[in-house]
């Protein structure tokens, strides 16, 4: 299946991932911590990738999000102020794909920062489509 180069699939896609994490979260999101991390991780990376996509038409094959805010700091500069938000999402790219990866001591605390950098990033990319 080819990548999508919609962007506006790539933002409803990053919301579907935010409104899971935000659902699981209100339920109180006891023991499943690390996955609402790698949610929020992932929604950040589709966030970014919409934004390229936005202004480039260029798909990014990479789940690196620190790579993925090199490419929107190019297109504006402003976004190196959610390099913070990017920096602490990104370890959860790898941290929770593979179940040889687990970090058993993420907490809940650490889910609900993961929850509020990805909604920083969202913030930033909305602001700027």
């Amino acid at each position: 299946m080819a990548d999508s180069t919609d962007y506006k699939m790539w933002l409803k896609r990053a919301d579907q991932d935010m409104l899971m994490a935000e659902i699981v979260l209100s339920q109180g999101g006891k023991g499943l911590e690390e996955a609402i991390c790698y949610t929020c991780q992932q929604a950040a990376e589709k966030f970014l990738k919409a934004f390229i996509l936005y202004n480039t038409h260029e798909m990014m094959r990479t789940h690196d999000l620190r790579f993925l805010l090199g490419k929107c700091i190019e297109i504006n500069s402003t976004f190196s102020s959610i390099e913070e938000n990017v920096k602490i999402l990104n370890e959860y790219s790898v941290a929770a794909r593979y179940p040889g990866d687990f970090v058993e001591s993420y907490t809940l605390d650490d889910a609900r920062q993961a929850y509020e950098h990805a909604i920083a990033i969202k913030n930033k990319i909305i602001s700027c489509i």
